[in-house]
């Protein structure tokens, strides 16, 4: 019951009929909030996307490589070089999710412009996001299953 409580609080205002300065910045700060949680969002689903396509692309080879006989096995290693180009796009996906959730963070705080969605100012490591958990480890076993197939099964 709390819960829906703290919702109702967070997507409702508390403005009567006469809307004050203060109901529409609140009105606005609640919309400027709603349209950066929108862009990590979409981030967080177009990250799910490219993680799915990559499962996809490994069965697709997998599967015209076992129903053909006559492929040269290195056909195996285009799932490799899909997987390590989309693990930089991800990469790149989350990096960027981090950098809005950071100014979600300053929004939230009004340390930021109302509207502004600038995020130079938020540096993010690629590195220490390529071997997060989150992609090091997603990525780095499915590299690891394409090798052990390509050099274990088909010498």
């Amino acid at each position: 019951m709390s819960i829906l409580k703290g919702l109702r609080f967070i997507f409702e205002t508390n403005c009567d009929k006469e809307i004050s300065k203060e109901c529409k910045d609140q009105e606005s700060k609640r919309q400027y909030l709603q349209f950066i949680q929108d862009v990590i969002t979409r981030h967080n689903t177009n990250s799910f996307q490219i993680k799915e396509f990559s499962i996809a692309i490994i069965a697709a080879v997998y599967g015209i490589f076992i129903a053909r006989e006559n492929l040269h096995h290195n056909f195996l290693l285009i799932p490799l070089f899909t997987t390590v180009l989309l693990g930089f796009l991800d990469t790149i996906y989350l990096m960027q999710e981090k950098q809005f959730r950071d100014l979600f963070k300053d929004a939230i705080n009004d340390k930021v412009d109302i509207y502004s969605m600038d995020i130079s100012n938020y540096e993010v490591c690629f590195f220490k996001v390529l071997f997060s958990k989150t992609i090091g480890l997603f990525y780095g076993a499915l590299i690891v299953t394409i090798l052990i197939v390509k050099f274990y099964f088909f010498k």
